[in-house]
Order: C-alpha cells, then sequence, then structure tokens
C-alpha cells in the first residue's frame, strides 16, 4: 500500500491516484498546524511511495513551493488539485463553521470538514489546539457555540438518537464500569446500542477477538493494567451498527 499525506486534498479520490485508503491523512486549517503537522512525519518524507496532495481552496502554489522546499520533498511526489467532487464519495460526517468558546476564551474556531465512508482520518496538533474538544462535540457528548454537526443525515443537535446510533466513540479516558468483567460490561453497552440475541454474541465475540482480551474477559476491569482496560475500551467503540468510529488517543497505554 502506498503511504500518502493529504493536505485537505479529500475532495480527491484516493483511488485516481491507484490507491485504495491513505495510510496518514492530515487536515490541517490552519497552515501552521499544517507545518507542525507534517514535521511530526518528517521521517517518513525518503519513502519513495510517499506523496502529498494539496487543494487549492486552502493551499495556494506559492505557499506550497515555499514548504516543499523547507522541508526538502521532492516536486514530483506534490498534487495541487482543484477541488474535486466526482460524487463517488459517501460523506458521513459533515461538519460545518463550528465553534465553541468559554467566555472569552475560543476553543473551537469555525472548523468546517467532511469524513468520507472507508477512509481513516486524524487530528493532529500541539496540546491545546481544541482536538477532544472537537471530538467531544461531534460525539454529541459537549454542545457546540455555533455551527451544525451531520452524522448520516442527521444533526447531532437536533436528532441526537438517531445521529449517535451512527458513531462508536472512545473517549480520552474510556467510560469503564470497573466492578464488572470485560464480557459483562460489552454485553452492557451492546444491550445499550440496541444489539440482540445471537447478532449481540457475535459482535462481542469478534471485538473480544479483535482487541485481543480473550484471556481477560472474565476477570474484573479494576484488576486489570491500563493496557487492558484501553483495549476494552476500544472494543466498546467497535460495537453496534456504526458508520464510524471515533477513538481519542487510543493507543495510550497499549504495548
Amino acid at each position: 500500500m502506498k503511504i500518502i499525506v493529504t493536505a485537505a486534498g479529500r475532495g480527491k479520490r484516493f483511488y485516481d491516484f491507484g490507491i485504495n485508503k491513505p495510510k496518514y491523512m492530515i487536515y490541517a486549517r490552519h497552515k501552521p498546524l499544517f507545518y507542525w503537522s507534517i514535521m511530526s512525519l518528517k521521517s517518513f518524507f525518503d519513502s519513495e511511495e510517499f506523496i502529498f496532495i494539496f487543494n487549492k481552496d486552502m493551499y495556494d502554489e506559492e505557499f506550497v513551493n515555499t514548504w516543499i522546499k523547507k522541508l526538502g520533498i521532492k516536486k514530483s511526489k506534490v498534487y495541487l488539485l482543484d477541488k474535486v467532487t466526482d460524487g463517488q464519495a459517501t460523506t458521513v460526517y459533515s461538519v460545518k463553521h463550528l465553534t465553541k468558546c468559554y467566555g472569552e476564551f475560543t476553543a473551537v474556531d469555525d472548523l468546517s470538514f467532511e469524513i468520507d465512508e472507508g477512509h481513516v482520518y486524524g487530528f493532529l496538533g500541539p496540546n491545546g489546539a481544541g482536538k477532544s474538544t472537537t471530538m467531544n462535540i461531534i460525539t454529541g457528548c459537549l454542545s457546540a457555540t455555533s455551527g451544525q454537526v451531520t452524522i448520516d443525515g442527521h444533526d447531532i443537535f437536533e436528532e441526537p438518537k438517531e445521529a449517535k446510533r451512527a458513531i462508536g466513540y472512545l473517549p480520552e479516558i474510556p467510560p469503564l464500569y470497573t466492578n464488572e468483567t470485560p464480557e459483562e460490561y460489552l454485553k452492557f453497552v451492546a444491550e445499550a446500542k440496541g444489539l440482540k440475541g445471537k447478532e449481540m454474541d457475535c459482535q462481542i465475540e469478534g471485538v473480544i477477538s479483535q482487541t485481543r482480551i480473550q484471556n481477560v474477559r472474565k476477570r474484573l476491569i479494576s484488576k486489570l493494567s491500563k493496557g487492558y482496560r484501553q483495549r476494552v475500551g476500544i472494543a466498546q467503540a467497535l460495537l453496534g451498527n456504526t458508520k464510524v468510529t471515533i477513538q481519542d488517543e487510543p493507543t495510550v497505554g497499549l504495548d
């Protein structure tokens, strides 16, 4: 699989470049954040399969040429695209002009983006950039000052139940009941998500296998290590017939 870093190049389908899914994606609304994000992946720059895709709507040619020169990126690895909407991508998440203020402090400032089905996206940014705040808002755990969030066609502020059915969410601190075993806890989450009977049993067995917690499934969560607790948190986010899974720092504590 080829490795791609894309700075807001999501308007064009990646299979136009002969690639099914990107390995890395960077969505950076502000140019300084783009530079910080790119620098975090600088160790990969020498890879022959590494390319950059820029969207002209956000990054002008002068900016792109300046930074690829500073970063030592070959121009042959850079694509500067007009925004393309080919109608083949299915948008699951749509966030428009999202803003969150705490008094005079603005935590999220006029943020807009879309998430298409079948891809992996990541928020990259320094501490305090608003990543967790944004994830809490777009999953319905926190109100917004203004803006719109639509999930699978449902406004999360107007139709929260319908919208949340499409989401699997792992917050920064996993929401675990430590007096239960992973098996008991996952059954509780599955029932809360509307799963029943064989489908519920099948999905629980599936996420237990995926997260490799078979050997601790009957042990109290309070007795588990941080890494295993994190795995249980990931497992609950994967349950249900969701359209998208959102995970906040999912690899914390994992070996």
